[in-house]
């Protein structure tokens, strides 16, 4: 993705960081966009990628998203007979868990085609949420108004956003302190214990502090155990959208 302000266009993770990126949103003053590279940046970036590969798999954001690249992806790889576009129905770390999951794949060397298939099934069994702490980037994002991010914030209220069938939803509303509404989130996502793959968890987040992301991660560690937990920044794109406070439980469900 490409990530706008008022001092230029910058890569997603290559000219602009997290870090970075937070103070000009915090401000107030600078507005932040984010957009899809256009067709010709991608078939620049196949290019690039097909000189150390046979195949390539490349696994985009939900091609629901607002902004997506999935579209753009799927019309440069039909420049290219090897190049493979599997729609994550996903975002940030859930897209990295089929990533991952597609690289186990070709390791044991199964075909591309085969792979892409095993994604697209197991794009079913992908969990991603996250809990946001103000609703005032979402508002400045027009996802909601700013009567209601103002009416939200007064009232202490944290949203939770799913994706479920490659949209991403408001699935709960907690009230109270920050702590207590991370309590409450975590305690609802790892409820199923039973049908979570526990293999491996992702915790991403954007602007938390060391002892804060303990703290969660401590609250994780007393719901259920998980054999690898990953703390991961979530990429600027994702960052200008949710703003900082916010993180997100992603793991996958048993297949």
């Amino acid at each position: 993705h490409l990530v706008r302000t008022e001092h230029g266009l910058f890569k997603d993770g290559l000219e602009i960081d997290t870090r970075g990126l937070l103070p000009l949103m915090e401000s107030g003053s600078e507005v932040v966009l984010t957009q899809a590279p256009d067709k010709e940046e991608h078939e620049r970036f196949f290019s690039r990628q097909i000189d150390e590969a046979n195949n390539i798999i490349h696994v985009s954001i939900s091609g629901k998203m607002n902004l997506s690249g999935c579209l753009v992806a799927r019309q440069a790889a039909d420049s290219f007979g090897n190049v493979h576009v599997v729609d994550s129905e996903h975002l940030s770390s859930g897209q990295g868990l089929l990533a991952i999951e597609g690289a186990r794949l070709a390791a044991e060397g199964m075909r591309a085609e085969e792979i892409v298939t095993r994604l697209e099934q197991m794009r079913e069994h992908v969990h991603t949420s996250f809990i946001v702490d103000s609703m005032n980037f979402l508002a400045r994002q027009k996802q909601i108004g700013e009567n209601v991010a103002r009416l939200a914030n007064a009232m202490m209220v944290h949203p939770v956003l799913r994706m479920k069938k490659g949209t991403l939803t408001v699935s709960g509303l907690y009230f109270g302190s920050r702590e207590r509404a991370w309590r409450k989130y975590i305690s609802s996502v790892l409820d199923n214990a039973e049908i979570i793959d526990r293999r491996m968890l992702f915790i991403t987040y954007v602007g938390m502090k060391p002892e804060e992301l303990q703290t969660v991660r401590n609250m994780v560690e007393q719901k259920t155990k998980f054999d690898e937990v990953y703390c991961q920044q979530a990429s600027p794109a994702i960052a200008a959208n949710s703003g900082p406070g916010t993180f997100g439980l992603l793991y996958f469900t048993k297949y």
